[in-house]
C-alpha cells in the first residue's frame, strides 16, 4: 500500500511529466575516464601565496575592483564574495580545495581593506548572530564541557551574593546610639 507521500509524489511526477528514474544512477560519474573536469587535473597553484597573488591581481583590474566595491556597498557580505572567488578558482583548476579554504580569510581581509579605501562599511559575515548567547545557554554548555570552571563561577557568584547581602544589612543597621533610639 502506497503512503500519502508516495502517492503525492507520483501525482506530482505525472502532472509535470517527470520520470523519477530518468536520472543517471549513483556512481555513474565514476565510470567516465578521469580528467574531464578542471579540478581533476593538477592545480596551477599549490602555494597559498602564489594563489593569493593571482587573485589580488585579478581583483585589482579596475572593472573588477569597481564591481567588488559595488557588491560590498550593496550589502553582499565579504564572506560570500570571498568564498565565491575561491570556489570559482577551485572549479577552474587554479588550486585545491584545501588552498581555497586557506585563501578565504586572506581574500576577505583584502576585500575589507579595499572597502575601507572606498569609504564603505561592508557586512563581513553571511549570518552574524542576532544577539549574544544568553547566560543560561552558556551555563548549560559550561556545566557539561567544563564542570570545574562552572563550579568555580558558581561559588564565586554565591560569595558575591553573600557579600552584597552583608553590605545591605550593614547599611540598614543603625550606626550610632541616637540612630538606634530613633528606630525604636
Amino acid at each position: 500500500m502506497a503512503t500519502k507521500k508516495q502517492t503525492r509524489l507520483r501525482e506530482q511526477y505525472d502532472k509535470e511529466g517527470i520520470d523519477p528514474f530518468s536520472a543517471p544512477p549513483a556512481g555513474y560519474s565514476l565510470t567516465s575516464p578521469p580528467g574531464k573536469w578542471a579540478w581533476e587535473q593538477p592545480p596551477q597553484h599549490v602555494d597559498v601565496e602564489e594563489a593569493f597573488d593571482e587573485i589580488k591581481s585579478k581583483m585589482m583590474v579596475p572593472e573588477n575592483r569597481m564591481t567588488m566595491v559595488q557588491l560590498m556597498d550593496a550589502g553582499i557580505p565579504i564572506e560570500t564574495l570571498a568564498r565565491t572567488i575561491t570556489f570559482t578558482g577551485f572549479t577552474q583548476g587554479k588550486f585545491t580545495p584545501d588552498v581555497a579554504e586557506l585563501l578565504n580569510p586572506l581574500v576577505g581581509i583584502y576585500m575589507a581593506i579595499q572597502a575601507d579605501k572606498a569609504g564603505i562599511t561592508p557586512r563581513m559575515l553571511n549570518n552574524p548572530p542576532e544577539s549574544a548567547i544568553d547566560i543560561e545557554t552558556v551555563s548549560t554548555i559550561m556545566k557539561d564541557l567544563n564542570p570545574d570552571r562552572y563550579i568555580e563561577l558558581l561559588n564565586k557568584s554565591t560569595k558575591e551574593e553573600e557579600r552584597m547581602e552583608e553590605k545591605e544589612a550593614a547599611d540598614e543597621a543603625p550606626k550610632t546610639f541616637m540612630e538606634m533610639e530613633a528606630t525604636k
